[in-house]
């Protein structure tokens, strides 16, 4: 189930082109709508929580949520990015959430992106802030989960979607990146589309 997320506009048409090349398409809109309502955030004191939006990918995804939502709970960002190429492991840098301080009165800490596909971008975030966020339940929240996704030591993670299995994960994709990025929109057309250079054009008709 190869997964595309509309978080640009995209209308009926190109939605049922970008199916005929085999991706299912879901709309970031819907996908927060989801996230939003799930029950799990009633665990929560809002203010004892602090939400996490790390990288490019999770600041997407606090566009499409409600300023009157975000305004009742602590947040920031976070700089994380992501490497990766074909055949060799991926690996993150990422940094401290709060600089030169530690962290009082926080109970929870929720990272939100817009995918967690191995865990370690959350891995990795956690690792590295333990120290100065002592005595801290972790958690996450994203629009799509891969099943598979490593998340030790998190006490819960919800997701709007899930795909892959225990023992495959499935292409997911973003179209603002395919859109903005024509390397990393070559690359996944490249592995992922038999017809490669249709869906590329079809990208550039948008």
């Amino acid at each position: 189930m190869k997964t595309l997320i509309a978080d640009v506009p995209v209308s009926v048409e190109h939605q049922k082109i970008f199916e005929g090349f085999g991706l299912n398409v879901f709309f970031a809109s819907q996908l927060t709508e989801s996230l939003l309502s799930f029950p799990e955030w009633r665990q929560f004191n809002p203010e004892t929580t602090l939400l996490v939006f790390p990288g490019n990918g999770s600041q997407i995804l606090r566009e499409f949520i409600p300023q009157s939502w975000l305004n009742t709970w602590n947040y920031t960002s976070v700089h994380a990015k992501r490497f990766w190429e074909p055949g060799q492991d991926p690996h993150v840098y990422t940094e401290r959430i709060f600089t030169n301080r530690v962290i009082v009165g926080i109970t929870d800490v929720v990272i939100v992106d817009d995918v967690i596909s191995s865990g370690l971008t959350c891995r990795k975030i956690r690792a590295i802030n333990r120290p100065w966020l002592a005595n801290v339940r972790w958690h996450a929240a994203t629009w799509i989960k891969q099943k598979n996704a490593g998340m030790k030591g998190f006490s819960s993670v919800f997701s709007a979607l899930t795909v892959g299995t225990n023992t495959r994960r499935v292409p997911i994709i973003s179209l603002s990146t395919l859109l903005s990025d024509t390397v990393i929109a070559r690359s996944f057309a490249a592995r992922n589309i038999d017809d490669s250079h249709a869906f590329l054009d079809a990208l550039s008709s948008l």
